[in-house]
């Protein structure tokens, strides 16, 4: 039985053990075992919260867990949000709503300190609350 053991940069070898089975009556070695003990890195501590926990907490209606529920599909993984003019008719195609409720909802949003306006059409997200990577 062949086994190939894939690598894996992220792990760490803590201990290898070769045991070799020999043949008594000729001496050759009929099988080598090898034991290999590794550990995987920790998982960095965070905490998980879903949006509707978190409009829960800061008391936001349903109309802004929506829109930040949609705004939060292009947070960057520098924590900022880019929202495009074809996004955001999107957005109000999918909410059923204005440009202008759109813009009043962030706006909300934003005196909630749930997002922070940038400037044009961007936001930053609270570090606090959010962010995106690797766990």
């Amino acid at each position: 039985m062949n086994i190939t053991e894939r690598t894996d940069s992220k792990k760490k070898v803590l201990r290898q053990n070769i045991t070799e089975v020999i043949d008594r009556e000729t001496g050759n070695v009929t099988q080598e075992i090898t034991d290999i003990t590794v550990q995987f890195p920790q998982e960095p501590a965070y905490v998980k919260i879903y949006i509707d926990n978190l409009c829960a907490v800061t008391k936001a209606p349903d109309s802004l867990k929506d829109v930040l529920f949609l705004i939060l599909r292009k947070l960057d993984y520098d924590g900022y949000i880019a929202l495009s003019t074809r996004y955001r008719k999107e957005i109000c195609k999918l909410l059923g709503i204005k440009d202008g409720t759109l813009r009043n909802r962030l706006y909300s949003l934003s005196k909630m300190g749930i997002i922070a306006s940038c400037g044009g059409n961007e936001y930053q997200a609270n570090p606090n609350l959010f962010a995106r990577g690797e766990w």
